[in-house]
């Protein structure tokens, strides 16, 4: 018997309006991954390059005592389903996500981030 990670009850579906991706946030608990356009593979070069407008949720904290932020935000995401719709859903399902209008705003405004800024550290007079 596996376990299944549990979901978050405040969990919704979202989509990525740079990439498309389909993804759950919060995510399950034990998968803090958060979501990270991939990138593109250049054609011409064989190089790897971010896509114009990517967006990054990996939290980051410029300086000490900040509160923390996503990386980028890029064009945003629109919710597109109440609750997770990924977990047992099928690809009949999956491809009507992709497809589904906004729920609310496009592109829906990041919440803030509930997360305490680390305190100030005492300066170091030794």
């Amino acid at each position: 018997m596996t376990s299944r990670p549990s979901v978050d009850p405040a969990a919704q579906t979202w989509r990525c309006l740079c990439c498309g991706a389909l993804y759950v946030a919060p995510p399950p608990a034990r998968a803090r991954l958060p979501h990270v356009c991939t990138t593109l593979r250049d054609p011409a070069t064989g190089l790897r390059r971010y896509r114009v407008g990517a967006r990054d949720e990996t939290l980051v904290q410029d300086r000490i005592g900040a509160r923390p932020h996503l990386t980028d935000p890029g064009l945003g995401r629109i919710l597109v389903a109440h609750g997770d719709a990924l977990t047992a859903a099928d690809a009949a399902q999956l491809a009507a996500l992709q497809a589904a209008p906004a729920i609310g705003p496009s592109p829906f405004p990041d919440p803030p981030i509930d997360w305490p800024a680390d305190p100030p550290m005492p300066a170091d007079n030794g």
